[in-house]
């Protein structure tokens, strides 16, 4: 009795290993937003920490709310008041309480690389750039 069943199992896991795959759908095509108004995540370099992880909220008046997510020993987050503008395709933000200023520029329609103060892409340990995205939320907002 044993057997017919792992032969009668052995079958069917054959048979359903052979189905025919379907190709997925196309997915319908997204627009970029023109405007900068909007979410943006990404990161930066952590100067003695382990991580260092933004967020942006852009406004239509060029004022911008930051984020910062800073892990230490313990986690320590920062919100702060920016002012940004968009210069061939650089975008800079400047805090208003201090001289601190944040650049990246445009490498897609969704992403942002983080430049180093000499306007090179900012690179990691592993060669790798510090990215900002564009994040889309339902709604085209």
């Amino acid at each position: 009795m044993k057997r017919i069943l792992l032969v009668i199992s052995s079958v069917l896991l054959i048979a359903c290993g052979q189905e025919e795959k379907q190709p997925l759908p196309d997915l319908p095509k997204i627009d970029a937003p023109t405007s900068l108004v909007g979410a943006y995540s990404g990161r930066l370099p952590a100067e003695n920490a382990k991580a260092h992880q933004i967020q942006l909220e852009l406004d239509s008046l060029g004022n911008a709310i930051l984020t910062e997510r800073i892990l230490r020993d313990s986690l320590e987050i920062f919100t702060d008041t920016l002012t940004y503008r968009d210069s061939s395709g650089v975008l800079s933000f400047h805090f208003k309480e201090s001289s601190r200023e944040l650049r990246f520029k445009k490498t897609g329609d969704l992403q942002y690389v983080f430049l180093n103060p000499t306007g090179e892409p900012f690179l990691d340990v592993d060669s790798n750039t510090y990215l900002l995205f564009r994040i889309l939320k339902t709604g085209g907002k």
